[in-house]
């Protein structure tokens, strides 16, 4: 897949100040998605992500709705059900992403992180969500960690399990 194959439609519900553009969520996700290798849903260079930056009272509900966990979280992601061919749609959703700025400022700041590197990190751990990766044991962790870490390097950011 070429780099910027997949497109962001961003969509923000806070008035949190200092928020990424669509072109650096755009990089991120496309980092992602290129690292993503055999576990990629990518469908060409048609496919989109929406990214809704959302404050803490919606993530709070999307979590309780989703997962039964009526908390607000950094990152959620909706892997679409079901990706169309290109005769059928023109673009293939890869799902979307509910990141709450709230919450990733909050972590940044306890981890003493740059804001913009934790909200990077939380985008492209999202996507590989997307793409089929998760965590659910200690082998799928351990393959997602490290794919997230050289995606982050590749970006310019530090290794984001340092001191964890």
């Amino acid at each position: 897949m070429s780099v910027d194959a997949v497109r962001v439609n961003l969509q923000v519900a806070t008035d949190a100040q200092g928020l990424p553009d669509e072109v650096e969520f755009a990089a991120w996700v496309n980092a992602a998605v290129a690292a993503g290798g055999s576990a990629s849903r990518a469908n060409g260079s048609d496919s989109l992500v929406t990214i809704r930056v959302v404050d803490d009272k919606e993530s709070c509900a999307l979590n309780g709705d989703f997962r039964d966990m009526p908390r607000a979280t950094n990152v959620l992601a909706f892997p679409a059900d079901t990706v169309l061919s290109d005769h059928e749609q023109d673009d293939a959703e890869l799902g979307d992403l509910a990141i709450c700025f709230d919450v990733v400022v909050s972590e940044a700041e306890e981890q003493a992180k740059p804001v913009a590197a934790h909200m990077a990190h939380m985008t492209v751990h999202g996507t590989l969500h997307l793409l089929g990766y998760d965590h659910q044991n200690d082998l799928e962790a351990k393959v997602m960690e490290e794919l997230e870490t050289r995606i982050m390097k590749t970006l310019g950011f530090p290794e984001p399990y340092n001191d964890l």
